[in-house]
């Protein structure tokens, strides 16, 4: 293995921060509310303010509950609620949407609260937090959309 020497440190120091810097995935939370490629999530709020949205705009929530050291969590993230205009439209027109940490702030009495055992868990929720629909794990577009047509169709 090659040594490094002082000409060397600083090319390697900049590759590996160029390499960090453009792998970084943008963040559905870091959106600008007028981008419709990202679902757009409420954050970092009390999950009664998220149920009074749901009331007042008379939508059903949908709710990810996600760890920071989630793999599955970070998949969805990039694939899923970020850069797909069809998606983000469905579920910004059609429901309160609505991320949770299980370990911050309220997560954990919501993941005590629904029983979440592993993550992600999605939940389809009425505006009393009742559940119309739940699943644990990755899960793609066409299944997402499917869970939200029923929980649209079963919503009160």
């Amino acid at each position: 293995m090659q040594r490094l020497t002082k000409k060397t440190l600083p090319i390697v120091f900049a590759t590996i921060l160029l390499i960090v810097a453009c792998s970084a995935p943008r963040s559905a939370g870091d959106v600008p509310s007028g981008d419709v490629s990202f679902v757009r999530f409420m954050k970092n709020t009390r999950f009664n303010k998220v149920l009074a949205e749901s009331d007042k705009k008379n939508k059903p929530i949908f709710m990810v509950v996600s760890a920071r050291w989630c793999m599955p969590c970070k998949l969805m993230e990039e694939e899923i609620f970020t850069n797909n205009v069809d998606f983000a439209s469905y579920f910004n027109d059609k429901f309160v949407n609505y991320k949770v940490d299980a370990e911050k702030e309220t997560g954990p009495d919501l993941a005590l609260m629904y029983e979440i055992n592993a993550f992600p868990t999605l939940l389809y929720l009425d505006r009393q937090g009742n559940v119309l629909w739940r699943k644990s794990g990755y899960t793609g577009f066409s299944e997402l959309e499917r869970m939200g047509e029923y929980a649209l169709q079963n919503y009160k």
